[in-house]
């Protein structure tokens, strides 16, 4: 008898280029490409960080442009702050909330919120 266990969850984010969202990913997010850079035909990315994964994929029919936000959730979400503030705009915080948690976000190049 088997056990089903769901281990983890990839987002996959339309953008319009790989190269600006893979900069800003690895660059200003410490995510990493374990695959190494793109080559000029590739039209998807996979970048991680810890135990997240991150698909990019070029925009397009089957994956159509538009904002989406993800929450990634850090240890020390100061120390996260702390780390980006000078490589990108925040767009709030940080500022801990009712729920109890410390949160501030970014914008990725296309838009997206983090």
């Amino acid at each position: 008898m088997s056990t089903r266990s769901a281990l983890a969850i990839q987002p996959r984010l339309p953008v319009a280029s790989l190269d600006p969202a893979i900069r800003f990913y690895c660059e200003v997010l410490g995510f990493e490409s374990p695959s190494g850079p793109p080559s000029p035909e590739d039209q998807f990315a996979i970048l991680e960080r810890d135990q997240i994964g991150l698909q990019l994929v070029i925009a397009g029919p089957d994956h159509p442009a538009g904002q989406l936000t993800l929450w990634i959730h850090v240890a020390d979400a100061q120390a996260e702050y702390e780390a980006v503030r000078d490589k990108t705009p925040i767009e709030w915080g940080p500022e801990v909330y009712w729920y109890g948690c410390r949160e501030f976000a970014v914008r990725d190049p296309d838009g997206h919120r983090i």
